[in-house]
């Protein structure tokens, strides 16, 4: 599926955010709020998707994903152009 295609990207550009700190630490959660997700096993492009990483793991994936308190939130939107911040 596309989606774990995207996960896998997703984990390789963010684990280094998630195992920053290897001491005792409370659980992190990162929600990365794109524009656009591209599916490319369907050949579509979902709008308004949620990735939803705690803890190091990815969680959930999807449309109108409840992000804890507290998260580091990553707005990537079509046209954005600024990648450097991934």
């Amino acid at each position: 599926m596309a989606n774990r295609t995207l996960l896998a990207l997703a984990i390789f550009l963010f684990y280094p955010l998630a195992a920053s700190s290897q001491e005792s630490r409370a659980p992190q959660s990162v929600a990365i709020r794109a524009g656009k997700l591209i599916d490319v096993e369907a050949g579509r492009a979902l709008t308004n998707q949620t990735i939803l990483i705690l803890d190091r793991e990815i969680t959930a994936v999807g449309e109108n994903i409840p992000v804890p308190a507290g998260a580091t939130i990553i707005d990537v939107y079509p046209g954005d152009g600024d990648w450097t911040r991934l």
